[in-house]
């Protein structure tokens, strides 16, 4: 099949919202080319920008699609087994995931009319916390105090507009994502990471009918897996027994009652709810 009859599937959520896991779950169709946040990668870093073109957009999935990349496929992870591997047929979507650029999505969506957003959504005092718990997110070896970047991670984010870090910017992409909704609502899907974790099965199903994707026994699998395999480690893809309440019990609550009181009676107060 001609690359330009892929259907284009772009997923995003801010650092720690769960995007490597749901982005798994999008590789484990046989039918899905899957590529790891190809916008930081080396070959094709900043290829795109809030004032790309169609023709730039469409050639960045052209070049997905032919790029055989150890950092995109993330060959290292997969023969370790933080990763899974999956068998492929023929391909129907092309698929890409990322943590940053959340800053292009509204002229992605407005110069492609055949392109899906999946947009993940965690609950922020999950996502701060597992942040600052997150050796190479939050550099607490370099001296960085979390009641300093908690809320505006400035020293993650060094003012790039693509990057994505602490509580302001996940504040930020929720909104971005919710005003996207409104305006593409058939292209733009919203998940709860809490929702997938709770009901996994169910919420696979909902992701894969809003992209018109097959569900098969190879995704269904992988979540049994997924949900039952133990992993430490706080960049693997398994994760056994997660409810997300942990913060409770980890987040400093002068950190917590901040993103609480900020969030009480806003929109986004549901995702603390």
């Amino acid at each position: 099949m001609p690359n330009r009859m892929l259907t284009k599937v772009a997923l995003h959520g801010v650092p720690r919202s769960g995007t490597s896991w749901i982005g798994e779950i999008l590789n484990s169709s046989p039918y899905t080319i899957y590529r790891y946040q190809p916008l930081f990668s080396y070959g094709l870093k900043d290829f795109l920008t809030p004032a790309s073109t169609k023709e730039d957009i469409n050639d960045f999935f052209d070049l997905l699609y032919q790029k055989e990349d150890d950092f995109l496929n993330q060959t290292k992870k997969r023969s370790s087994g933080k990763f899974p591997v999956f068998k492929k047929e023929t391909y129907t979507h092309i698929v890409y995931k990322e943590v940053r650029y959340i800053n292009i999505l509204f002229n992605l969506l407005r110069k492609l009319d055949d392109l899906y957003l999946c947009c993940v959504i965690r609950n922020p005092l999950s996502v701060i916390n597992s942040w600052l718990k997150a050796p190479r997110e939050f550099r607490g070896d370099l001296g960085w105090d979390e009641l300093e970047e908690w809320r505006y991670a400035l020293k993650k984010n060094l003012n790039k507009p693509e990057e994505f870090n602490g509580y302001e910017k996940w504040k930020e992409a929720a909104l971005i994502f919710h005003r996207l909704k409104e305006q593409y609502p058939n292209r733009v899907h919203i998940m709860r990471y809490e929702d997938f974790l709770s009901m996994p099965i169910e919420q696979t199903k909902f992701l894969y009918e809003s992209i018109g994707l097959e569900l098969t026994e190879s995704t269904i699998d992988f979540l049994s897996k997924s949900m039952n395999t133990e992993n430490s480690d706080p960049y693997s893809v398994y994760r056994t027994n997660q409810n997300d309440n942990s913060w409770r019990m980890e987040l400093n609550p002068h950190i917590a009652e901040g993103i609480q009181a900020d969030l009480q009676g806003s929109e986004l107060e549901i995702y603390i709810k």
